[in-house]
């Protein structure tokens, strides 16, 4: 999960010139006073940051709630907050800074299937496809 503050914010230096690359630590008492554009409650992300915000004792300010992660990046990039989203929608070509709020903030995604059941062709190359997009090895093909 990424921090994507806006590039006018006063803040927005302290993440270096290429931090879609680096994505660098902030404490997130720099910031606890912002008005967060934030995940919505049903969201998996949402229950992660609820987490954080409370181990650091802040009660964000909510200026807008939503489930698509792609709104939420919009108004970011929009300049209208600090905003959560997922990593891969990191692009250095937004008016962003990018920051991790927490070193071990992540979470994994997978493919289950029964041992022994028959994956198409179409099936085994979008996981081929996944592994190349998350670059992770946690991806195994059996």
């Amino acid at each position: 999960m990424i921090l994507g503050l806006p590039s006018s914010h006063p803040l927005a230096h302290l993440a270096g010139k290429e931090s879609w690359k680096t994505l660098p630590l902030i404490d997130l008492n720099l910031i606890k006073d912002e008005n967060f554009i934030m995940p919505s409650n049903e969201t998996m992300l949402r229950g992660m940051l609820d987490k954080v915000f409370s181990e650091y004792n802040i009660h964000p300010k909510i200026l807008f709630e939503s489930s698509s992660s792609v709104t939420i990046l919009k108004m970011a990039i929009n300049q209208m907050g600090p905003a959560f989203f997922p990593q891969s929608y990191v692009n250095e070509n937004f008016p962003l800074a990018y920051f991790r709020i927490k070193e071990d903030l992540n979470w994994m995604r997978c493919v289950a299937y029964l041992k022994g059941t028959y994956i198409t062709t179409p099936e085994r190359r979008l996981f081929e496809l996944w592994k190349q997009v998350i670059s992770s090895p946690s991806i195994i093909m059996v």
